[in-house]
């Protein structure tokens, strides 16, 4: 009499109204183009991580963190700790001659991304270079800190 609903097993009466799911998306949709959440929304980037993506990578004595920023100038860039918090900022300047594109996929913006430092990381030996397009930053490890693995035998 009433038919199942194959992906939540729910019975069709049981599932909501069509016209509360459609206001629903309709309301995303909306929040995502007029709520800077779409990337024609003005200051999109800013807070999006898939904006300035980020590897890092653990060393035997530090962490090497890659951040990838193609198409950016390093004296923009600011990296600072404070509060066993690494923030990495880009300010991009204002250009005040707007070009003519006739076909614009990237335009560099200002962003920031900040990372929560491990116990075991010296904070005065950090250093941070701009090679082709990648912020690296190395931030060594603590020696006294930095606990040995060692293999434990099973009886």
């Amino acid at each position: 009499m009433f038919k199942q609903n194959q992906y939540t097993g729910q019975h069709k009466s049981d599932t909501p109204f069509c016209a509360d799911r459609f206001r629903t998306k309709l309301e995303r949709l909306h929040s995502q183009l007029f709520d800077g959440g779409a990337p024609f929304a003005k200051g999109w980037g800013a807070d999006r991580y898939s904006a300035v993506p980020v590897n890092i990578i653990e060393h035997q004595s530090c962490y090497e963190l890659k951040l990838y920023a193609a198409g950016r100038k390093k004296e923009y860039f600011q990296v600072s700790v404070d509060n066993d918090v690494l923030s990495v900022v880009y300010r991009q300047p204002e250009h005040e001659q707007e070009e003519s594109y006739i076909v614009q996929e990237y335009a560099p913006s200002s962003f920031e991304r900040s990372f929560q430092l491990r116990e075991q990381m010296l904070r005065d030996n950090i250093h941070a270079s701009f090679e082709e397009g990648v912020l690296t930053i190395v931030l060594p490890k603590d020696p006294e800190v930095v606990k040995q693995s060692h293999s434990v035998r099973v009886d």
